[in-house]
């Protein structure tokens, strides 16, 4: 059991990892720092442009820094919430083959309610990986 949650949290860091590269803004290439950023959703605020249109950071009529944190926390919430869903359903599939297979040993279906529970306890924690962008639009005081 031991060695299956190992594999399960290993699997998940090397998951995050990869998930990490993908580019949030895109930034120039000449090294500089990025002059604009991509919205690669609606982010639900006043002034930010739509999805798919490019938010200059030297624009007078759009916060553009606000507009792309917004933007970047709402991509990396969102994969948070899939990794987290997709590694809650493989450990409610596990706890139910165990439970299914204990043949009515005591140590088995206590291992299998276990797997379910922790299930339970990870969906909650991806359920509030969506609510971190609320959270972060509550505390510095930006309006929808």
């Amino acid at each position: 059991m031991k060695k299956v949650l190992i594999a399960l949290l290993l699997a998940g860091f090397i998951g995050s990892g990869v998930f990490s590269l993908v580019p949030l803004t895109n930034a120039q290439t000449d090294g500089g720092p990025p002059s604009q950023c991509t919205m690669s959703r609606n982010t639900g605020l006043t002034n930010c442009p739509l999805k798919g249109v490019a938010c200059p950071f030297d624009s007078a009529t759009s916060p553009c820094g606000i507009c792309c944190l917004m933007n970047a926390l709402y991509t990396i919430t969102d994969w948070v919430f899939i990794v987290t869903i997709a590694i809650v359903m493989l450990f409610v599939i596990l706890g139910a083959f165990t439970f299914v297979t204990s043949a009515g040993d005591p140590e088995k279906t206590k291992s299998g309610r276990l797997y379910i529970t922790y299930a339970a306890i990870g969906l909650a924690i991806g359920l509030l990986a969506r609510a971190v962008p609320g959270i972060v639009r509550m505390v510095i005081g930006v309006q929808g």
